[in-house]
């Protein structure tokens, strides 16, 4: 049956009648497939696109959960159906049932809303931010070098390591801020982070100090801010 409709079976075993009738003969096999398929089907998927696929499925997890609790929102209370029978709609038609996004989903309209107002109450009550930090990852840490040299990997095909390498050293920066106060006296730090197209977290730090501690000249925040080049006799490393 196989040699009348496997196109495969019939060529393996013309391949094993011709060593059998001389085994000194160099056979070699390639199969190739039809070009009308993506060939890319069946191949093992990238990084980048596990980590789309993991997200994607995170997210409609999320969005059907967020759905299954719509009773518990009151949502029919929202602008729309009341809305609609309050205007003297009578046709089913017109009607759509509106999906609520809690502030408790992240990323959605209600979720940034909020943590607006919450930034507006923090400047409202303590002031004008000080400094604006922002911290990104660099992919030639030594740290990551070796972990990557010594698995055998490339950090690109590790995004597990460089974010916890980098949650690591903002940990210690934020400690560095707070607890040994680096720039002064620190009353409020507020940071977010986020990922850059290249994959790579970063973070923007929000400093507000204490009074005594706040850099009101040019020339105080000269003190803290360097931005320049170099010098190849002092750091030839840098430079």
């Amino acid at each position: 049956m196989l040699d009348q409709y496997n196109v495969f079976a019939k060529s393996f075993r013309m391949i094993r009648d011709v060593i059998r009738t001389n085994p000194q003969t160099n056979v070699h096999i390639q199969l190739i497939g039809k070009r009308d398929k993506y060939g890319r089907r069946y191949n093992l998927p990238s990084v980048d696109e596990v980590l789309v696929y993991a997200f994607s499925m995170v997210e409609v997890a999320r969005l059907k959960y967020e759905y299954s609790k719509q009773r518990q929102f009151i949502a029919k209370l929202y602008k729309g159906r009341k809305d609609a029978i309050l205007n003297g709609e009578t046709e089913a038609s017109s009607l759509s049932k509106r999906i609520i996004l809690p502030t408790t989903f992240i990323g959605g309209p209600r979720y940034m809303i909020q943590n607006y107002q919450d930034a507006m109450a923090i400047c409202s009550s303590i002031g004008y931010l000080d400094l604006f930090i922002t911290v990104t990852c660099n992919p030639p840490w030594e740290e990551l070098k070796r972990y990557c040299k010594k698995n055998n990997s490339k950090s690109e095909d590790r995004p597990d390591m460089v974010c916890r390498l980098f949650k690591a050293k903002l940990d210690v920066l934020i400690k560095d801020i707070q607890k040994n106060r680096i720039f002064g006296t620190s009353r409020t730090v507020i940071y977010t982070i986020e990922f850059q197209k290249r994959r790579l977290p970063l973070a923007h730090i929000l400093l507000f100090l204490a009074q005594e501690h706040k850099f009101p000249s040019p020339e105080s925040i000269d003190n803290i801010i360097l931005a320049e080049i170099s010098y190849q006799n002092l750091d030839p490393k840098y430079y």
